[in-house]
Parts: C-alpha cells; sequence; structure tokens
C-alpha cells in the first residue's frame, strides 16, 4: 500500500478501524455507526441515510464493498465470536 495512490484505504491491521451498534431485541435493527478512516463524514452520511430507515444488520450483510476502500470492510461487520450488540471489525 502506497499513500500516493490517493485511495480512501481503511488500514486493515489497524484494531477496532469501525463498528455498528445494534439490538437483537428488535431484529437486529442498527442504532449507531463509528468508522476510525480518511473521510470518515463522508462514509457516515451513507450510513447515516441507512440509519434514518431503519436499518437490519440482514441489510448490511447484502452490500458489496468496493476494494480496496473502507467499504470492502462492511461484508465483515458481525463475523462470528464478536460481541452479539456491538459489532466491530479490524
Amino acid at each position: 500500500m502506497t499513500d500516493d495512490l490517493g485511495l480512501d484505504i481503511v488500514r486493515v491491521n489497524r484494531a477496532k478501524s469501525g463498528k455498528i451498534i445494534g439490538r437483537r431485541e428488535q431484529s437486529d435493527l442498527i442504532l449507531g455507526f463509528h468508522i476510525l478512516t480518511p473521510n470518515a463524514g463522508e462514509i457516515t452520511q451513507g450510513f447515516a441515510i441507512a440509519l434514518k430507515f431503519d436499518a437490519k444488520k440482514a441489510n448490511f450483510d447484502r452490500l458489496i464493498g468496493i476494494h480496496p476502500t473502507a467499504s470492502s470492510e462492511n461484508s465483515k461487520l458481525g463475523e462470528p465470536g464478536l460481541h452479539p450488540i456491538t459489532q466491530s471489525y479490524n
């Protein structure tokens, strides 16, 4: 990875670069979203739309991320073994 690519790249070796927060009691309703990456505001705006329309965990699971951008990490949200309420990805 080089810094001169001009891409919004998430460094996957960074611990806990993002997470979603949801409630199993409400069919995995997503309540919040955090991300630490360049241009996080642009990414968060897209997720804000999903949250406004009561997005569920299953909606995020069906996303296809554009590689090599931070959105490619979305497919890892909620991997087995993670806490059932707060789902994080590395």
